[in-house]
């Protein structure tokens, strides 16, 4: 009711001649005119809003009052700019320049840069627009102090040329966080200037590839805007456009075209037919080309030319758009020369209008070079790459015909590194026809420079999906890269080519884990207290709490709730942390980015017998690169059928013997293990002219995609001469070395710098051995695994209603090995759904992060503690994981789910060879060997010994004073060896059963 009063009387007030002749007359009429110019401003209506800012300029320029003056003229260019009219804009904003100079500068004059700035901006002057923002900032923040609204307002300003105009998405998000940062703070009123800055954040960091904070921002939008009355429905339109938008990136396409229908029925209940509604459209056709419905989105497009085609005025920014959106959708349906006709149009209508975007030209050239490409044009797709660079640039840098800017040109433009990795990929297509070297060379460096890009995409990432995301999308320039470098060194013989190929491929390697550990690293180093780190453990594992919520709900209006509240968290972190700052100075919390490892570094690190490989498994071509003695490998293997072979042969080690297929499994056994073998590994091994029959190396295995699964100790170096099932006698590779793995190249020289503690070990045991009778979730086999451990270890053990969750994760922290005899779970699907079950509760893995681990050695003996979701480039997202994740430097793991005591034998026997001062890995192949030779043909099944795998720091325990003893021969010792043989026997009379059942 209030609100129709005061239009009411405001309606009045505008067409009423007498009382709008009486306002001037007293006096006050320019205030009047201000406060109705501000009204008309607020619903958009520019036209009556330039009326009466500009008789309210009048008045004031009468009176003298130069104040209020350059107030209303700020407001009238403002109304200019919204109705394009930018040299009439110009020319007033130049002239209150003037007058401000000459009356000093107050807030008046602070309004009048900042329009400038908005006006600059839009006349495609970035940098010219960030000057004048800059220079109203400055007199804001000196006459207002730095948290007031007009502070907050030139903050957004900013952020919007970075974000809009110069592309700078890093710089961008810097300077919207510091706008939010102040509004968040302040009054109800300022909600539509909060809503504007959380949209601005949402589409900053869905370009930053950052989905999870953008759909927060997303959401924090609506939920401001649910705030506001009357209904900006307007802005809600825009939200759910972006909201579809992000889930169009992260491939949820039926979540996008959800919103995107909603936002186009809000503006047909409006009976809309406007360029907004067109876009609406055009982005729908986007959803549709990622779900391969083309007809669907081809529909679509077309809807939206019908729509700008037939506005009185043209558009010539979104008609380009769709042009650009309908080549896609060709291009996707294989209809190429459409695609390039569209994209063409698309083009000629940016070039052709003079206000386009450098940055939307650029793009436009990108996808003219794409499907000149796939049409197999390569001279022409070069020659537009080119083009898309040269226009994101601009004049201020020319290039010649196909010559790469340098980084330092580049720096600021870190979206370019898709269309150099494209230009890249193009050259190496020329390449095969023409001046090979000095083309690949040229390719390489589109490459280098592509890889240098995509780290500030990376280091402005703050959540860990956003990373593997990104990680996963951009991992196929990593094997461009390393395909033009392997056919550089063909040429050449250089082996520099293969140093190059060997940073590029450990730097893609768990990065997102090394990050981690190096964080847990220099807080141990720097003794912050453990009630600080708990703190910042707390509230990180309240975000993964609802990171995991995310994973798993499937209501849209839950997870809008879930996304504010996972960014709300994200910000009590960014404030726990600024606070904690002040108080220790030292500590770090950025992710710091991590040295990356070089050949020759490598290279010195080595033991003088082990032979490295590291492997990248691309979508085309695996990549093996070796090291040994000294000399180095570069391999490629075709893809092929490894992939599926992989996971046979996996499969076929996990089940173990199978009554029915006894035979047959063991003929495939025999086929894939060799074939692994000879493809995986043998090529290496020739490479350095060594043989499996050799002197025994050590060999260190940096594993990619599905190879992470895979136990190299089960290869078979040769095929045995008959078919007849005998596993004990097949030639296993771990015969012949000695294996461990790693997570990259840096984490097995990784030494623990948390040194003081003098306790050697920390047991958990589910049962204590003393019940009668178990229950199902009971394990009486971990009782003897315990005893087989404390007849040669001292330490702490704890069993049955002991192994409690609580009071492992209070004393962890001061032990060199952790071991742990109890449920496990991976989860091939859910990253969050990797845990230890103690007695009580559950530990997961990512409860790990930011906990601060002192252990050498964990041992996990538990099922499928190294099983997990694997991720490209990232590895295995599993609970051994989450310990490597929380300081422990060497962990033995297991790759499948194992039955109760079955580890017995072999875990005595490990810690036995481990208290010899044997290398972990060693202690470990020993231990696998005096399995082999006790076992029989079939109790000799790889699924019962080679299960247990070593990876990380290969070496002996850190501390070389760690109290050991080997206890005399001993009750305890010959009830361990007791129970050993009995699990043994018991196992041969179930393989023979299996064996006469299978013969019956």
């Amino acid at each position: 009711m209030k609100h129709n009063i005061f239009f009411i009387l405001f309606a009045l007030c505008v067409v009423c001649p007498c009382y709008q002749g009486f306002s001037f007359q007293s006096g006050n009429g320019a205030e009047i005119a201000m406060k109705r110019a501000e009204v008309f401003f607020e619903v958009s209506n520019y036209k009556k809003a330039l009326q009466h800012y500009s008789s309210a300029a009048n008045n004031f320029k009468i009176q003298k009052n130069w104040s209020g003056y350059l107030n209303a003229v700020a407001g009238k260019a403002y109304c200019l700019v919204r109705l394009s009219a930018f040299d009439d804009a110009r020319l007033l904003l130049d002239t209150a320049v003037i007058v401000g100079d000459n009356i000093g500068e107050g807030i008046e004059v602070a309004r009048i840069y900042y329009v400038y700035g908005i006006l600059l901006d839009l006349l495609n002057e970035p940098h010219e627009s960030l000057a004048m923002h800059q220079h109203a900032l400055n007199i804001r923040v000196r006459l207002l102090g730095s948290n007031h609204i007009l502070v907050s307002e030139s903050y957004n300003g900013i952020g919007e040329v970075y974000r809009y105009t110069l592309r700078d998405y890093v710089e961008a998000e810097k300077y919207f966080q510091k706008s939010v940062n102040i509004l968040e703070t302040t009054p109800p009123k300022y909600l539509k200037q909060l809503y504007r800055v959380y949209y601005n954040l949402a589409t900053t960091n869905r370009l930053k590839k950052d989905f999870e904070r953008a759909l927060g921002f997303a959401f924090s939008a609506i939920q401001t805007l649910e705030s506001i009355d009357p209904v900006d429905t307007t802005s809600f339109i825009r939200c759910y456009g972006i909201i579809a938008n992000i889930y169009n990136n992260q491939d949820v396409s039926e979540k996008a075209i959800l919103y995107y229908r909603r936002a186009l029925s809000l503006r047909l209940d409006r009976h809309e037919m406007s360029a907004e509604m067109a876009n609406d459209f055009t982005n729908l056709s986007q959803a549709y080309i990622e779900t391969g419905q083309h007809l669907l989105a081809l529909h679509c497009v077309d809807s939206a030319l019908l729509i700008i085609k037939n506005k009185n005025a043209y558009d010539s920014t979104t008609m380009a758009d769709i042009y650009l959106v309908k080549g896609k959708a060709l291009r996707e349906a294989n209809r190429d020369q459409e695609a390039l006709e569209n994209y063409r149009r698309s083009l000629h209508i940016r070039n052709a209008f003079s206000q386009s975007n450098t940055a939307d030209i650029s793009n436009t050239y990108k996808h003219l070079s794409e499907v000149l490409y796939k049409m197999k044009q390569f001279d022409s797709a070069l020659f537009y790459a080119q083009q898309s660079i040269q226009s994101a640039l601009g004049s201020e840098t020319t290039l010649s015909s196909t010559s790469n800017p340098s980084y330092k040109v580049l720096e600021n433009k870190p979206r370019l590194y898709d269309i150099l990795a494209h230009k890249g990929t193009v050259l190496m297509q020329l390449a095969e026809g023409r001046n090979a070297v000095n083309t690949l060379k040229l390719a390489a460096e589109c490459f280098y420079l592509s890889d240098r890009l995509m780290d500030r995409y990376w280091d402005s990432q703050e959540n860990e999906n956003s990373k593997l995301h990104f990680a996963s999308d951009t991992y196929y320039i990593y094997e461009r890269a390393l395909s033009a470098l392997y056919k550089l060194y063909g040429l050449t013989s250089d082996e520099q080519y293969i140093a190059s190929a060997f940073e590029l491929m450990d730097k893609s390697k768990a990065r997102i884990l090394r990050q981690g550990v190096e964080q847990a690293s220099q807080r141990a180093q720097k003794y912050i207290p453990d009630s600080i780190l708990t703190q910042e453990l707390n509230i990180k594992a309240k975000i993964t709490s609802v990171e995991n919520k995310l994973g798993s709900v499937k209501n849209l209006e839950v997870e809008s709730e879930l996304n504010v509240e996972l960014l709300n968290r994200q910000k009590e972190l960014a404030v726990w942390q600024r606070q904690i700052k002040k108080q220790f100075p030292q500590y770090t919390f950025g992710v710091k980015r991590s040295p990356v490892m070089t050949l020759y570094r490598l290279q010195e690190a080595l033991e003088e017998d082990m032979i490295f490989v590291e492997y990248f498994f691309g979508a085309e071509t695996i990549y093996a690169i070796a090291s040994f003695d000294g000399a180095q490998g570069f391999e490629a293997i075709e893809t092929k059928n490894l992939t599926q072979d992989i996971y046979k042969f996996c499969e076929l080690l996990k089940n173990g013997l199978q009554t029915k297929d006894l035979q047959e499994d063991f003929a495939n056994y025999v086929m894939l293990g060799s074939s692994l073998y000879e493809d995986l590994l043998l090529p290496v091994i020739n490479r350095f002219g060594l043989q499996a029959g050799d002197d025994r190396h050590q060999l260190m295995v940096v594993p990619d995609g599905p190879l992470s699964l895979l136990p190299f100790q089960a290869l078979l170096a040769s095929k045995p001469n008959t078919t007849h099932v005998n596993y004990r006698d097949l030639d296993y590779l771990v015969k012949h070395f000695t294996i461990s793995y790693s997570f990259d190249a840096v984490s097995p020289f990784l030494t623990n710098p948390r040194s003081h503690s003098e306790k050697p070990l920390l047991a958990f045991g589910w049962s204590d051995g003393e019940q009668e009778k178990y229950t199902t979730d009971d394990l009486p086999g971990t009782y003897r695994e315990l005893q087989a451990i404390a007849s040669i270890f001292p330490g702490d053990f704890s069993m049955g209603k002991d192994a409690v969750k609580k009071k492992f994760m209070a004393e962890a922290s001061s032990y060199k090995i952790l071991h742990l005899a109890i449920h496990g779970v991976g989860d091939e699907h859910d990253i969050y759904n990797n845990y230890l079950q103690f007695r009580d509760e559950k530990l997961f893995a990512h409860e790990l992060y930011g906990y601060n681990l002192g252990s050498d050695l964990t041992v996990l003996s538990a099922c499928e503690t190294g099983y997990g979701k694997i991720f490209t480039a990232e590895g295995v997202y599993s609970i051994a994981r989450g310990f490597f994740y929380a300081g422990s430097k060497s962990l033995l793991m297991t790759l499948w789910r194992i039955n109760d005591g079955e580890n017995v034998s072999l875990i005595h026997q490990f810690y036995k060879n481990l208290a010899q001062n044997e290398y972990a890995s060693s202690a470990l192949c020993k231990s696998q060997l005096t399995y082999l030779k006790e076992a029989d043909e079939y109790t000799a099944h790889p699924r019962f010994w080679v299960g247990l795998v070593l990876w990380g720091n290969y070496k002996e325990l850190n501390d070389q004073n760690i109290s050991v003893q080997i206890y005399a021969v001993s009750i305890m010792t010959v009830l361990a060896t007791a129970a050993s043989l009995f699990f043994l026997r018991r196992k041969r009379k179930q393989a023979r059963d299996v064996s006469n059942s299978q013969a019956c």
